[in-house]
């Protein structure tokens, strides 16, 4: 005992620490005590023998013995029912892991968790939040200093906590946030907590930061959830389980800076965020999400708004934010920060989930591959709906970007299954970037792209699944080869002749599936396949809400579809057949609607005017160059 105060716990272990290192003293009955091994000298020795005795007293104590373990906050003052938790002034030091169940208001003052990891490595504090409204004008007013395992805030049902930070502070990390933790954090409970981070970060972890359950909002003046290895929203343990995430609400809204991000890029397997369920909203300055190494979506309902949405009109910056890849694609109205939805600057797994993202920057964003298998997205965008500088993969899922200046892009852009639209301003798809319709006025939109001029190992592969898009620029745009072998792909394309319908700077296949491209016919001849299992031609000269029926030699129906604007020439083929007929004007009896935009496949047509017809290419020499 050598504090003197009748107990043996952690609080003597931190004061003989401190005497062995000089910077505590100790009165005569203290030192007395502290000479664990009686050999006339106080070192790490007798620490070890103090230790020892303090875990073993706590290993043999009965759970139903313990003492209630409780935290008053009384305006200006704390009491405490706990001889292991240290009061001085308007700060409460827990110092032994167990529950401690916080109550009332503290005007000004702190909360800290500083449990020894060398006496408690496994050690595990959970502070019960039941009503508090903690504040601190000069620290983080929930600050974890140490703990072995990890520090769990449960937040109690029906119950509703605050916890808000000054403007203007350093904490003894040398950083600054409400609630801040150097360890493993995590949040749970079916109350509410609001955190409010008026210095800068609202909640900071420099390990992990878990989000379980609970109504949590953050206000904050730069990031609102920053980990340094990870951010975890939604109990991944839980995924499958009926309800599990039904308590789970995450409300960010940021003044300077990110919603959610984390910070690790060095260590392998860090810097990650991961929501497996529950809504998440945010609306951020910056980057609604970024992860320094990799993005994972498994479910939850996500709704993301950055900087002044997909409204912004800007001009072009290489800005001061930057990150997650360099491609340039002629955009004049980027923004000069990252004002991206989801942003990784290492990979990217989206396979379930709701998403709706109105965003400044690029709604989804990664420097490395995109994958998606599952989930809807709703995508609006000043800039690209979606953007992978490396392969970007659609396996399954919904991709509606409803506006773009380019709706998808990447180095190789794959779609195996699901449905994909994109209405753009620019491209729809454009595989390896590129400037097209801005910045040059050269055949195939070639630019300011940072990849430069010409063909190159960049593709573009449709292999199956629904393709509908809507763009000013080129439809379907490959600076590299365009292999179509399945599925089903409609292309509004261009009315201007700068543009084309399809857009391949090498070697374009279509051998499967059936494509159906409408726009101007000035360079539609960049678009042509090779082979004969394709039919092309300018003279198709159809206005916007034309119905169009495509047969074959034998009137059987291909394709119907109406127009959405001014369609000169057509590009079309359908698995393989080598003969079409172009109708206008006929009387149609819907056959199967593929997607909700118009087309059909099947069904019977009765008059109308042939407007144009053939096969084998249409009588057309392929590329046309």
């Amino acid at each position: 005992d050598l504090n003197n105060d009748g107990s043996v716990n952690i609080l003597d272990f931190t004061l003989m620490k401190q005497y062995i290192v000089s910077v505590a003293e100790l009165d005569e009955q203290g030192l007395a005590n502290a000479d664990m091994n009686s050999n006339g000298e106080i070192n790490i020795f007798d620490a070890v023998l103090l230790a020892r005795d303090i875990i073993k007293s706590d290993t043999n104590t009965d759970p139903a013995e313990s003492e209630e373990s409780t935290i008053t906050l009384l305006g200006d003052s704390i009491e405490t029912s706990s001889s292991t938790v240290k009061i001085e002034n308007s700060v409460a030091t827990i110092t032994v892991p167990g529950t401690y169940t916080i109550t009332g208001t503290l005007n000004d003052g702190q909360i800290i968790v500083d449990v020894d990891k060398t006496l408690y490595p496994e050690g595990a504090v959970e502070l019960s939040l039941e009503g508090v409204d903690i504040s601190c004008s000069d620290n983080s007013p929930l600050y974890i200093a140490s703990i072995g395992d990890e520090c769990t805030i449960s937040v109690k049902k029906n119950t509703e906590n605050v916890i808000s930070d000054g403007t203007s502070y350093t904490n003894a990390d040398e950083d600054s946030g409400a609630i801040y933790s150097k360890d493993d954090i995590k949040i749970k409970g079916k109350g509410s907590l609001t955190v409010n981070g008026n210095c800068a970060d609202g909640i900071v972890g420099k390990d992990d930061v878990k989000i379980y359950n609970g109504n949590i909002t953050v206000n904050a003046a730069d990031d609102g959830i920053r980990g340094k290895d990870s951010v975890r929203i939604g109990n991944p343990d839980d995924l499958g389980t009926e309800g599990a995430y039904d308590n789970l609400s995450v409300t960010i809204t940021t003044k300077g800076g990110d919603g959610i991000k984390t910070t690790n890029e060095t260590d392998e397997g860090k810097g990650y965020v991961t929501i497996n369920g529950g809504t998440v909203n945010i609306n951020a300055y910056a980057d609604g999400i970024q992860a320094e190494q990799a993005f994972t979506l498994s479910g939850g309902d996500v709704t993301i708004n950055t900087y002044e949405g997909s409204s912004f009109s800007g001009n072009a910056s290489s800005g001061s934010w930057g990150g997650g890849g360099g491609m340039q694609d002629g955009n004049s109205g980027k923004t000069d920060i990252s004002a991206k939805g989801i942003k990784s600057n290492g990979t990217m797994t989206l396979s379930g989930g709701t998403v709706n993202i109105d965003s400044s920057d690029d709604c989804i964003h990664a420097a490395s591959d995109i994958t998606f298998t599952g989930g809807t997205y709703t995508l609006a965008t000043a800039d690209d709906g979606v953007h992978s500088d490396a392969d970007l993969i659609v396996n399954g899922g919904t991709i509606d970007v409803t506006k773009s200046y380019e709706g998808l892009e990447g180095v190789n852009i794959t779609i195996n299954d699901g449905s994909v639209k994109a209405v753009a301003s620019d491209d729809g798809f454009n595989a390896a970037g590129g400037t097209d319709n801005s910045g040059s006025t050269s055949p195939g939109g070639w630019g300011q792209g940072s990849w430069g001029q010409g063909s190159g190992n960049y593709s573009l592969n449709i292999n199956g699944g629904y393709v509908f898009i809507d763009a000013g620029g080129d439809g379907l745009d490959s600076n590299g080869s365009i292999t179509i072998t399945g599925g089903y792909t409609v292309v509004n394309g261009p009315t201007s002749n700068g543009d084309s319908p399809v857009d391949c700077d090498g070697s374009a296949s279509m051998t499967g599936g059936t494509v159906l491209a409408l726009g101007s016919t000035g360079m539609i001849s960049e678009g042509y396949p090779s082979g004969n299992a394709y039919f092309a031609s300018t003279s198709l000269n159809a206005s916007a809400g034309t119905q169009l029926v495509i047969t074959d030699d034998s009137g059987n129906v291909l394709a119907a579809y109406t127009t959405i604007k001014q369609s000169g020439g057509i590009i079309f083929t359908s698995d393989g057949n080598t003969s079409y007929h172009v109708y206008t004007g006929a009387s149609y009896t819907p056959g199967t609607a593929v997607g909700n935009d118009g087309l059909y496949t099947g069904g019977s047509y009765s008059g109308g005017t042939e407007v144009t017809s053939g096969g084998g290419g249409g009588g057309f020499n392929p590329f046309g160059r």
